[in-house]
């Protein structure tokens, strides 16, 4: 498992990544699409990466948001 890092070194990356918001201890973002399929299509593109880098991430899926 990789080390955590300290709290300021998050707060300096979150600013590089507006789009995503620091909840508690993890990061999130919500995609939205056009429909279900598109939706689907993105987290499939997801997991392969997950996969390749042996990370896992919680996903929820609502209809076209991810």
């Amino acid at each position: 498992m990789a080390d955590l890092i300290k709290q300021s070194e998050l707060k300096d990356r979150m600013k590089k990544i507006p789009e995503w918001e620091l909840e508690k201890n993890q990061i999130e973002r919500t995609f939205e699409f056009d429909d279900f399929v598109d939706a689907i299509d993105f987290v499939d593109r997801v997991a392969e990466v997950a996969e390749e880098e042996e990370h896992h991430p919680d996903i929820d899926i609502r209809y076209n948001k991810v």
